[in-house]
């Protein structure tokens, strides 16, 4: 028997990239290596944030708590037209479970935008951790952005004054 939970539409759907479902499968299951489970298996690491520096690093500060990701995310957001605060970790997975139903251009970006948005955040984490160079917050919805317009290639875009507007916000060409 199969068991679905409510947010398998969030990361499992068509066209989704494959390494970022998976990044965001991890994160949701909380089952990435962050700094406060590597400490609770006895590895001696910083707590601290590689984003930020400033608070210790957990699943749910990373990716919404962090000044970083919180202003990474708010601008997603509002490329999407959505004018809404950034919450938790727990907040902003209800609010994608609640919001991402249905095969609209909107829901599809969205979607593609979540997942990339982790799998970017959490590559960035790692890049400070392991390469010790950085990039700003400009420079990973940048490459949010890109991600999207390059998925967004294989799909007819129905005519529409949102879906213009979405088109404009991310760079798409919607003809």
């Amino acid at each position: 028997m199969t068991v679905k939970v409510k947010w398998h539409k969030v990361v499992w759907f068509p066209m989704h990239i494959p390494k970022h479902s998976f990044i965001a499968w991890m994160a949701i299951l909380n089952r990435l290596p962050t700094a406060d489970r590597l400490i609770q298996m006895g590895i001696g690491v910083d707590d601290k944030c590689r984003l930020c520096s400033v608070e210790a690093e957990t699943r749910n500060h990373i990716f919404f708590e962090c000044s970083y990701s919180k202003a990474a995310w708010g601008i997603i957001t509002r490329l999407c037209n959505v004018d809404r605060t950034v919450g938790s970790w727990d907040e902003e997975l209800s609010w994608a479970i609640s919001r991402f139903k249905g095969k609209t251009f909107l829901v599809f970006i969205l979607r593609i935008a979540w997942c990339a948005y982790v799998y970017c955040i959490w590559e960035e984490r790692n890049h400070r951790q392991f390469r010790g160079n950085s990039r700003d917050v400009d420079n990973i919805v940048n490459c949010i952005k890109e991600i999207v317009r390059m998925k967004s290639v294989r799909i007819a875009i129905k005519s529409s004054v949102v879906n213009r507007d979405i088109c404009l916000a991310w760079g798409i060409s919607s003809s």
